[in-house]
């Protein structure tokens, strides 16, 4: 996988928030068949079906369960970047084969082999679909999306 552009928030995952001008290698985890970027973060899903991602964990759009940030000074938040790919671990989709991973500029969303929907991050104006306008720190499975078969009545 290539990388390159801005990279203030380690959303390149080449390890330091440094700009590239040029295509640089990213040392990529396995055989990744999808990737997506969002503002400050990116994803991909590998070929067994995990999910990683790096850059800015603000909104929890990383997927990894925090915004990992501290009070730098008086209203200013400081956040530990995730500068690697690191593989997702808690979640809903653990333990599930993801084939596609895509993202907003603060959320993402990944569906599995047997159709379910997985959303994360920003929850503002219900773009997670769980419901609510919160943010969502872990992938969580969107239940309309769960597969169940639906009743419907006239009533």
């Amino acid at each position: 996988m290539f990388v390159t552009g801005r990279n203030d928030s380690a959303q390149l995952g080449i390890g330091s928030v440094a700009s590239k001008n040029i295509f640089q290698s990213l040392e990529s985890p396995r055989d990744v068949i999808g990737v997506s970027c969002g503002r400050d973060f990116s994803c991909c899903v590998v070929e067994t079906g995990e999910l990683y991602t790096w850059g800015l964990p603000q909104f929890g759009q990383l997927g990894n369960g925090g915004e990992y940030k501290s009070l730098e000074k008086a209203g200013k938040w400081t956040y530990q970047m995730t500068k690697r790919p690191e593989r997702l671990i808690e979640g809903d989709t653990i333990g599930k084969k993801i084939i596609d991973v895509r993202s907003g500029p603060n959320h993402s969303c990944a569906i599995d082999d047997e159709g379910r929907i997985y959303t994360w991050g920003f929850g503002g104006y219900g773009r997670c679909g769980q419901g609510n306008p919160q943010d969502v720190h872990l992938p969580k499975n969107v239940e309309y999306f769960s597969g169940v078969p639906r009743t419907y009545t006239d009533e």
